[in-house]
């Protein structure tokens, strides 16, 4: 499992000041790109000499309570399922 940290900043929120719903995928995207860059995967190589691509193909979120500008969540990213051609990556959101 990983983990990382972020924060909720005004941009990211609806005019109620909570969360846009569409950018917890945004987090979860940033949380992945982190994951592998500090597994040594450098994303510039990836685009531009690798010979294989990550394609999200399906995603789904459970929005379970608002979390508002200036909350502080924890990421958790783990891998939940690894198959022939394709694996599944969880992602877990806590504010602290």
């Amino acid at each position: 499992m990983f983990q990382t940290t972020t924060t909720v900043r005004m941009g990211d929120t609806d005019m109620a000041g909570i969360l846009y719903f569409a950018n917890q995928f945004r987090f979860a995207s940033a949380a992945w790109e982190e994951l592998l860059e500090k597994g040594g995967y450098s994303l510039k190589e990836m685009f531009q000499s690798s010979p294989f691509v990550f394609v999200i193909v399906h995603a789904n979120a459970d929005y379970l309570k608002p979390l508002y500008g200036g909350d502080v969540l924890q990421i958790q990213v783990r891998t939940k399922k690894i198959g022939k051609t394709s694996f599944t990556m969880a992602y877990t959101f806590f504010d602290s």
